[in-house]
């Protein structure tokens, strides 16, 4: 007997006798390069399927996705130079290398808006290297001691004797809301009639009268501060304003002294310097009154 293949079955080399059947083909699947071929027999059917490439890319040649086979090289990457924000990358796969150059901001800035005594102003200052690249940061709000002010007191007005007289002192920059290191601003500290000193009421106003007729001049003090530290500090710079006006009858007379000359500060509702006038008529008429009733007494 000779084994049975393939196609044949066991046979007499002899006399040709068989004997059962043929094994058949045990095939392998084909492959890239190879046709469906029969492992015992070597006999193929169909062609080889032929590669299935994946295109190259920057690491990595082309490749089959079947069998890993390559051909050729990897492109290698498409670098696009760094830049402020971005490391060097490869414009194909993304990859990076490195790290981003970081801005080169120029010295000079440049401003947009200016502060006021109450709003910061805003500057801006661009990148070297890229020009459309730009950042900004707040003017601080400096106060300027030429606009501290005293109002509801005219320079050189006359007013009346009695009368309580009210003014407010603003200092420059103490509208400040939101204020950052840095900024500068004046705050009202003091004032003073002539040798009087006064003390402020709610909203930095202050309020007086006068019973003698004269030239008074009202000084305000302020002080300078910075803000450092989360919080306002004093400096060593101060300012003083000044209203001069006339009370009364004015006729020669300069006061310095604020007290001596009858400066009454905050006069409440009820000051006895302002209702004293009343109070000598009222008094006045009921002597006269007295002094008629008796009279008439007399005579009857």
């Amino acid at each position: 007997w000779a084994d049975a293949t393939c196609t044949a079955p066991k046979t007499c080399t002899r006399c040709g006798a068989t004997e059962g059947e043929a094994l058949g083909h045990d095939w392998a699947d084909a492959t890239c390069t190879a046709p469906k071929t029969c492992t015992r027999c070597g006999a193929t059917e169909g062609n080889p399927l032929g590669h299935d490439w994946a295109d190259a890319t920057c690491t990595t040649a082309k490749t089959c996705k079947r069998c890993k086979a390559t051909e050729g090289k990897p492109l290698g990457h498409d670098w696009i130079d760094a830049t402020c924000t971005e490391p060097k990358t490869c414009d194909r796969c993304g990859a990076t290398e490195g790290k981003a150059l970081g801005h080169e901001w120029l010295d000079n800035w440049t401003v947009v808006t200016a502060s006021t005594d109450t709003t910061h102003g805003e500057e801006i200052r661009y990148c070297s290297r890229a020009q459309d690249e730009s950042e900004t940061r707040a003017l601080n709000i400096i106060g300027d001691s030429s606009r501290n002010v005293i109002s509801g007191l005219t320079e050189g007005a006359t007013y009346n004797l009695n009368t309580a007289l009210t003014f407010t002192a603003s200092g420059s920059g103490m509208g400040n809301a939101e204020p950052i290191k840095g900024d500068v601003r004046f705050i009202p500290s003091s004032w003073a009639v002539q040798n009087t000193p006064g003390t402020f009421r709610d909203g930095y106003t202050g309020t007086f009268s006068i019973t003698q007729s004269g030239r008074y001049t009202v000084t305000v003090g302020f002080q300078q501060q910075q803000y450092t530290d989360g919080g306002w500090q004093n400096t060593n710079i101060s300012d003083t304003k000044t209203v001069s006006i006339l009370v009364g009858n004015v006729v020669s007379a300069t006061p310095t002294d604020g007290t001596a000359n009858g400066v009454r500060i905050n006069p409440q509702t009820g000051d006895p310097t302002q209702i004293l006038p009343l109070v000598i008529a009222l008094a006045a008429a009921v002597i006269v009154i007295i002094v008629v009733l008796l009279l008439r007494r007399k005579k009857k």
